[in-house]
């Protein structure tokens, strides 16, 4: 029995589901080529025109490392928060497959293939069964966090942004999208793009958004809660280099530099900076254990 009272192997058996599904991330990014579900998806959706299939092959791209961070964050909260029974952790986990389902749900509603939908139902149950338990658990008193100061409370607030910027993603044919969509159509297609490639460029980005929420409400719940502990700004840094580098490496392979300039590097190091600075500033102080805050709670009012 792990601490807080969940057990050492639900902790165990959600460390492997979000290994899993980061693995499942990066094979989509990379194996795509290969398996070609975005091609097959646009055909569903009409026919495919020249430069279709490179465009889906970057989608898929985008999509598989978005996927691979969400999974690498929630990793750390279930390694460090849930395994020491934060309550909070387990309702960040709940509630940031809430927002992937939410945003997901519309964006293939939209498209007409609601039956994508069915590909979560693994994830969701699994989640379900192994954090409602901790997250239904009674109130119990607890000392308040410290506030967040300097760096630690502007990554927190970028963590915060960056959960609308994930929403966003619905309205991807809406004027502020308008010079990301001309070097779409450009680079894939040397000109307009047609009406199937309009609705999987709409389906393809929600799902990519649906995803990108689903990570910062993870991080932004680990800054909220945790932000003054040393493994916090770990948690963005990993998780956002595991998107990161996946995303540019599908970027580079497919002559898509715009994306890197326009979306990539600019979210990386909006996070990466910030995280980093916040661990060399973090090796100056002494280190300790991890806090049970919950825990010691309990302990005192023993």
């Amino acid at each position: 029995m792990a601490r807080g009272g969940i057990t050492t192997r639900r902790v165990t058996a959600l460390l492997g589901l979000c290994a899993v599904f980061a693995a499942v991330g990066v094979a989509l990014a990379f194996a795509g080529s290969v398996l070609e579900p975005g091609r097959a998806l646009f055909a569903r959706l009409g026919e495919v025109p020249e430069g279709g299939a490179r465009f889906a092959r970057l989608v898929e791209g985008i999509l598989g490392a978005s996927i691979a961070g969400r999974w690498t964050a929630t990793a750390w909260i279930v390694h460090v928060a849930l395994r020491r029974g934060d309550r909070w952790a387990a309702r960040a986990i709940l509630l940031s497959h809430a927002v992937w389902l939410g945003i997901a749900g519309l964006a293939v509603a939209r498209a007409g293939t609601l039956w994508l939908l069915a590909l979560d139902a693994l994830p969701a149950l699994a989640l379900l069964g192994l954090t409602l338990g901790l997250a239904l658990r009674p109130a119990e008193r607890a000392p308040a966090a410290p506030r967040l100061r300097g760096v630690r409370r502007v990554l927190l607030w970028i963590c915060a942004f960056s959960i609308g910027t994930g929403a966003m993603t619905l309205a991807i044919r809406t004027a502020p999208f308008d010079l990301y969509n001309a070097a779409i159509a450009d680079h894939f297609f040397g000109g307009p793009m047609s009406l199937a490639s309009v609705a999987f460029e709409r389906l393809g980005f929600g799902l990519i958004g649906a995803a990108v929420a689903a990570h910062f409400v993870i991080l932004t719940a680990v800054m909220w809660r945790a932000g003054h502990e040393r493994w916090a700004p770990w948690a963005v840094l990993t998780s956002m280099s595991a998107w990161f580098f996946v995303d540019s490496a599908i970027c580079v392979a497919e002559g898509a530099w715009f994306n890197i300039a326009m979306v990539n590097l600019p979210s990386f190091l909006a996070a990466a900076v910030p995280a980093t600075w916040a661990i060399v500033a973090a090796r100056g102080e002494r280190a300790g254990p991890i806090a049970y805050p919950e825990r010691d709670a309990r302990v005192d009012e023993r």
